[in-house]
């Protein structure tokens, strides 16, 4: 039994051993692959195939060990060329094994998710000067730690930067010596108003300070121009480089959809040759704004191209973000591809109608003659008089209407 059980488990380190073999078998993420011949490039057009029911995930997925799996080997010698057949998956069998080694278990992704996005919130306050939310973050979780945190807050903030911890003391000081003049003046007090002189000089080297003439708290002045600058800068590169991904997308899905075949060497869209480059252009436009269309729907990708987006942003939107940004689209976009393209083309040609309108004449043609009597033959009390009209064309071909096998709506 031990030995049974070797070969139907593998670890983490087999497993990207094997994915090193066979490496023709392996696509990867980031490249997309030549696409196959579709039936509408053999001269087959199909219907767009239903959408099949997804099955919802089992429930206790964390209860299993999450490196209690078949080796790659052991499905390839049960189910020969599985992989050849079903090369995402292979994909996707490295990924499960990779994303468990950093997150055991589904929870402990969906918290390190949740908590990445509340870091990065906090984050981007920290570096716009306001430290309210991680103060905040820290009191949720416990008010005594942030009691505990700001006992030791200043005299770290000398550690690590004596001036910053001057900038943070200077206003607590300040506030004191006024206050302390202040009620020396309410009072007729001279020696309060004194002390607080004394404590403004020996603090600050002048006594104007506690006299509420002067001030010590640099104020952070917030330079429009500087940022509206900074803002239009940021949205040009932005738009330079979202236009620089739409430009590649959309030519690469031209060539997707418009471009050879690597096998026959003819035109994917219009094999035949038949179409003008105005119904070309069409065809390929109405593809891609259905594309657009039906990922924009797709919520997980969606919400996975958003996180690329916002990587790229802090990148500082690279060459390598954008490729990154492309093949993941294009990878979505091209299962949806042929599908499309059979619809389109189908329209274009009017294949529906002419089929249909060839049928109807058939039976037009069959009614006539068994009316007439024609061929030699009389007509006989068995035969039957055919309505084109309430025949369900979509489920009587031709051969069923000369087999006398025809249904009706």
């Amino acid at each position: 039994m031990a030995d049974i059980m070797e070969t139907l488990t593998t670890s983490v380190s087999d497993d990207v051993r094997e994915l090193g073999e066979d490496t023709e078998l392996v696509e990867h993420p980031d490249e997309v692959e030549t696409e196959e011949e579709t039936p509408e490039e053999s001269g087959e057009l199909e219907e767009e195939p239903e959408e099949e029911e997804v099955e919802e995930a089992p429930k206790d997925l964390d209860s299993k060990h999450p490196f209690d799996r078949p080796s790659l080997r052991s499905i390839e010698e049960k189910f020969p060329g599985f992989f050849k057949q079903f090369p995402a998956l292979r994909d996707m069998y490295f990924r499960e094994a990779e994303y468990s080694k950093i997150f055991p278990t589904i929870d402990d992704a969906k918290e390190a998710n949740e908590n990445n996005t509340a870091f990065d919130s906090i984050r981007e306050s920290v570096f716009e000067g306001n430290g309210s939310k991680f103060f905040t973050a820290i009191k949720e979780v416990s008010e005594k730690d942030l009691e505990k945190f700001s006992t030791n807050i200043l005299g770290t903030l000398f550690q690590v930067h004596p001036q910053s911890f001057w900038r943070a003391a200077n206003p607590l000081v300040e506030d004191i010596a006024k206050n302390m003049f202040s009620k020396g003046v309410k009072e007729n007090n001279e020696s309060m108003q004194n002390a607080a002189r004394y404590l403004s000089d020996y603090f600050f080297g002048n006594t104007e300070i506690a006299e509420g003439k002067k001030t010590s708290i640099v104020k952070i002045e917030d330079n429009n121009e500087v940022k509206q600058e900074r803002e239009k800068l940021d949205n040009e590169r932005n738009t330079a480089f979202r236009g620089g991904v739409e430009t590649d997308v959309r030519n690469q899905l031209v060539s997707l959809i418009e471009g050879l075949d690597s096998k026959t060497g003819k035109s994917r869209i219009d094999p035949d040759n038949v179409f003008s480059k105005f119904i070309k252009t069409t065809i390929t436009d109405r593809i891609i704004a259905d594309l657009g269309d039906q990922l924009t729907s797709d919520k997980d990708h969606i919400r996975f191209m958003d996180s690329l987006w916002e990587k790229s942003k802090r990148n500082g939107r690279t060459e390598a973000d954008k490729a990154r940004i492309v093949s993941t689209y294009l990878a979505r976009a091209k299962s949806l591809i042929p599908s499309l393209r059979s619809k389109y083309v189908s329209e274009a040609l009017g294949q529906k109608t002419r089929v249909a309108s060839d049928k109807k004449e058939k039976v037009e043609e069959i009614n006539s003659r068994i009316n007439s009597g024609s061929n030699g033959r009389g007509s006989n009390t068995n035969s039957k008089n055919y309505n084109p009209k309430s025949i369900d064309y979509s489920k009587t071909s031709d051969a069923d209407i000369l087999n006398d096998n025809i249904k009706y709506r």
